[in-house]
């Protein structure tokens, strides 16, 4: 079995003794989302975002698995939404910069970018 099989395997056992875990959920569609699994990663995520609706990560996560399934403007929403919550969090600024250029909204996607350099500046996204 390959690592991304195992902490599958491991989550799962940390969600047998605490269903409601939103990192235990999160974590896991994260995990789910490595192996290609979007399916599962987005029903994760939303499981989540259940428990927990202010999760950023979560939400962040789930803009990503909408942008990797072409849905660009609810990536968008869970993206502008994730940032409302954490306003300088790097990956779903770089994420939104991307989403915004694939939609050909340059000057926001522009704005992205320097943001999450500015607040990152070693990571060259």
């Amino acid at each position: 079995r390959g690592q991304l099989d195992l902490a599958i395997l491991d989550l799962e056992l940390a969600l047998k003794s605490n269903p409601r875990s939103a990192l235990a959920l999160a974590n896991r569609g994260e995990v789910r989302r490595a192996k290609g699994d979007l399916q599962g990663a987005w029903a994760d995520f939303n499981a989540a975002l259940a428990v927990n609706p202010r999760n950023a990560v979560a939400l962040a996560s789930r803009g990503a698995v909408a942008a990797l399934q072409g849905d660009l403007h609810a990536a968008l929403g869970d993206l502008d939404a994730s940032l409302s919550l954490e306003p300088g969090y790097v990956a779903a600024l770089a994420q939104r910069g991307a989403v915004r250029r694939l939609l050909r909204q340059y000057d926001g996607a522009l704005l992205d970018f320097d943001s999450a350099l500015q607040a990152n500046p070693r990571d060259a996204l």
